[in-house]
């Protein structure tokens, strides 16, 4: 038995959301969820979820477990 996110409703758009919200994702916590927001601001807007291969401490394995829970939406 895998460890499935238990995220429902919504994906979080990785190109908007706060790190209050990315910390609420079961994989993220609060740790990644800095880096990120400190990636994109460094870096700008996320092109995909692969992207977050990218972010220093992300493994493959947490995107995977993430991937029904954010989406990138690069339209503003």
């Amino acid at each position: 038995m895998g460890h499935e996110n238990s995220h429902q409703g919504p994906r979080m758009d990785l190109n908007r959301a706060t790190e209050q919200e990315l910390a609420r994702i079961e994989a993220i916590g609060e740790t990644l969820a800095k880096k990120i927001v400190e990636f994109r601001k460094r870096n700008g807007s996320f092109r995909s979820i692969d992207d977050l291969d990218k972010v220093e401490g992300f493994a493959q394995a947490q995107r995977d477990q993430i991937r029904r829970a954010v989406m990138v939406n690069n339209n503003r």
